[in-house]
């Protein structure tokens, strides 16, 4: 399916090009956030795309992402934030699609309070792997990662943010109406998001 992997070998450069041009932004500093960020109370609703990358072993090629986050802020440097990112990419060897579905509930810690603030994130969801050449699979997850958020103006904000999902899996071989046919044991399995992030705080 040539298109499929046109997309495949386009997004790695998109995604590179995103945080190019994000980056200057990001990087230089910013005296304050302004004085409704002192408390730290505040509820910020991102849009982010980017890029998803599988461990090599569940066969799926890296492509899109796209989600959607909500923050509470708790505090000056701590916020908890609730996020949906989906992803549709293919099997490397069949060129069948799935399409990948992620809930996560985050804590998020601010190592800076100005117009730049370096943060973390960690937390944890659940992932559903929704193929259409067997049967999918829904299992919990685990997530860190790093990022990068930036005030634009008094209530815009860009973020560049990259993070780790580890979950449980097992490869299996199902027949041409979906049976299990056979299973091997269960090992812990990674899947990295890289994300460019555009919002508003209220």
């Amino acid at each position: 399916m040539p298109s499929l992997a046109r997309s495949r070998a386009i997004w790695p450069h998109v995604t590179i090009w995103m945080i190019s041009l994000a980056a200057p932004v990001l990087l230089f500093p910013r005296a304050s956030w302004g004085a409704n960020s002192e408390s730290g109370r505040l509820v910020t609703l991102l849009v982010t795309g980017g890029a998803r990358i599988f461990n090599s072993q569940v066969d799926l090629g890296t492509d899109a992402s796209l989600g959607l986050r909500l923050g509470l802020g708790v505090s000056r440097r701590a916020a908890i934030d609730f996020d949906y990112v989906v992803s549709g990419t293919t099997r490397e060897v069949t060129g069948s699609g799935a399409t990948v579905h992620a809930m996560r509930a985050l804590v998020r810690y601010d190592f800076l309070t100005g117009g730049t603030r370096p943060y973390l994130v960690a937390g944890v969801g659940g992932l559903l792997f929704d193929f259409t050449d067997s049967q999918d699979y829904a299992t919990g997850a685990l997530t860190l990662g790093y990022g990068v958020s930036r005030r634009l103006g008094s209530r815009a904000i860009l973020t560049l943010e990259g993070t780790g999902d580890l979950y449980r899996n097992r490869a299996a071989k199902f027949s041409s109406t979906g049976e299990e046919l056979s299973a091997g044991p269960r090992n812990t399995q990674g899947l990295g998001t890289v994300s460019l992030g555009v919002g508003m705080e209220f």
